[in-house]
């Protein structure tokens, strides 16, 4: 475990790139957090691509997905129901 972006812990799998605040989360392989990312209590499965300024928060997000700029997912379940058809 590591602390990636301050002193919460996290896990990363290699071949991941993170540039700033993961906290108490697992990242599986080929994750890329953006600049300006926040990731917060999250499971986020191999190859997926966190955009600039987004924000998840309490996600498990699955394998090859890509959460785009400014976006957030986990603040708001509404929207995010909405956003997912659900």
């Amino acid at each position: 475990m590591t602390g990636i972006g301050g002193s919460n812990p996290s896990l990363s799998a290699s071949k991941s790139q993170l540039q700033r605040n993961v906290r108490k989360s697992v990242l599986g392989r080929g994750v890329h957090v953006h600049t300006g990312a926040l990731v917060k209590g999250c499971v986020i499965m191999d190859n997926c691509y966190i955009g600039r300024h987004a924000r998840v928060r309490r996600a498990i997000v699955d394998k090859n997905v890509r959460i785009p700029d400014n976006a957030t997912v986990g603040y708001d379940l509404d929207a995010d129901c909405a956003r997912d058809g659900t």
